[in-house]
C-alpha cells in the first residue's frame, strides 16, 4: 500500500480530488508498485492547442443582399489540454477580409454589404494565445438584368382567372 502524507489540489484523471489518506496501487512509469516507494509524476493541464469549428454550415449563400436577414453561422472552439478538453471561452474571432465575411463575437456573418465571394476566406480564433482558422467558402449572388423589346404584358394562357374583378 503506498500513502501519500500530503496532497493539495491534486486530482485523478477523473477529476476527483486525492486526499492524504488515500492508499492504493500507483502504475508509474516503472510499472505497478503496491508496497515501496515510488515516483509520482505530474503535470499542469495546459492548453496545447485549439480546436475551432463552425457550429453550422460554413458554406454560405450571401441571400441577405436580397432579404435584408443577415446569415450567420456561430464559431465555437475546444481547448485541447494535457487532461482533459473542455469548451474553450474567451475567444477572440477576426475575419481574414470583412469584403468577404464579416464576424461579430465569434459569429460569422454576411449582412448583405460584402462585395464579394470566395472560395476560401479564414476566421482566426484565438484562445489562450493558440490560433486556429475557421474556413469558409462564400457564395454571392449575381445582378440580373432582364430586357424585353415588348413593353406589353400579355395574359399566359391557362393562368388567367375571369371569375377575379380585382384587377379591373
Amino acid at each position: 500500500t503506498v500513502e501519500f502524507t500530503q496532497l493539495k489540489d491534486v486530482t485523478d484523471l477523473t477529476e476527483n480530488p486525492l486526499k492524504s489518506t488515500h492508499t492504493g496501487v500507483i502504475f508509474s512509469r516503472g510499472g505497478v508498485v503496491s508496497d515501496d516507494a515510488a515516483y509520482v509524476y505530474f503535470a499542469e493541464n495546459v492548453q496545447v492547442g485549439t480546436l475551432a469549428y463552425a457550429d453550422g454550415p460554413s458554406e454560405l449563400i450571401n441571400t441577405a443582399v436580397i432579404s435584408g436577414t443577415p446569415v450567420t453561422t456561430v464559431i465555437k472552439a475546444v481547448a485541447v489540454r494535457l487532461r482533459t478538453a473542455p469548451a474553450a471561452s474567451g475567444l477572440v474571432c477576426v475575419s481574414g477580409d470583412t469584403n468577404i465575411l464579416g464576424v461579430t463575437g465569434c459569429t460569422a456573418r454576411l449582412t448583405g454589404t460584402e462585395t464579394q465571394g470566395a472560395r476560401q476566406v479564414a476566421i482566426t480564433v484565438t484562445v489562450g494565445g493558440l490560433a486556429h482558422d475557421v474556413l469558409f467558402r462564400v457564395h454571392t449572388l449575381q445582378t440580373l438584368t432582364l430586357s424585353t423589346e415588348s413593353t406589353s404584358l400579355r395574359a399566359i394562357a391557362g393562368l388567367m382567372d375571369n371569375t377575379d374583378r380585382s384587377c379591373e
